[in-house]
């Protein structure tokens, strides 16, 4: 999450370089490249990076009829997904009691507990942070379009209603009932 704090692109390369290695190893393996015999299970393999003691059986559990691809989610905001609800909340509120950004005194936010730590920042600093931001993102949703990628531009997120409306989000509280189904 330092990318989100100090700015910097290197967030931007994580899902690519995952599929570019999913990529080249099916066409390695497609001309008969091979690893190691047990790469995934074995005493110096993936599964044993993070623990002793790997769930070796997940590994096969409901092989051939769970596909992770049935799993795989689209996000609607070019945002940290950890705040898509804040968002969807704030634009139904705007939607349902047509108010105005200059009506509203004051924004209390509630989210699971890893959005309200991490989530907690002002958004006007970067590109990154405006995406990563519960304020800068409750605001884009009162006053901008956040299904909009343009929101997000650097000529925008530093416009002063941004900085108005998130100085209004007065708490972000960490809500122990989001945290059960996070």
């Amino acid at each position: 999450m330092e990318f989100a704090s100090s700015g910097g692109m290197a967030k931007r390369l994580h899902a690519g370089r995952a599929a570019e290695g999913g990529l080249t190893a099916a066409l390695l393996a497609a001309r008969g490249f091979e690893g190691s015999l047990d790469g995934l299970a074995g005493t110096y393999g993936f599964c044993r990076i993070f623990t002793d003691e790997p769930q070796l059986e997940l590994l096969t559990d409901r092989l051939g009829q769970r596909w992770m691809l049935d799993e795989v989610t689209v996000k609607p905001y070019a945002a940290c997904s950890d705040i898509h609800p804040m968002i969807q909340a704030t634009m139904q509120l705007r939607s349902e009691y047509q108010f105005e950004p200059g009506d509203i005194e004051s924004i209390e936010l509630e989210g699971p507990t890893k959005a309200a730590v991490q989530n907690d920042m002002d958004g006007t600093t970067s590109v990154m942070a405006a995406q990563y931001s519960a304020q800068f993102n409750v605001a884009a949703a009162l006053i901008s379009d956040p299904i909009d990628p343009d929101t997000y531009q650097p000529e925008n997120i530093c416009l002063p209603q941004f900085a108005a409306l998130q100085q209004k989000v007065t708490s972000i509280r960490a809500a122990e009932e989001f945290d059960a189904t996070y």
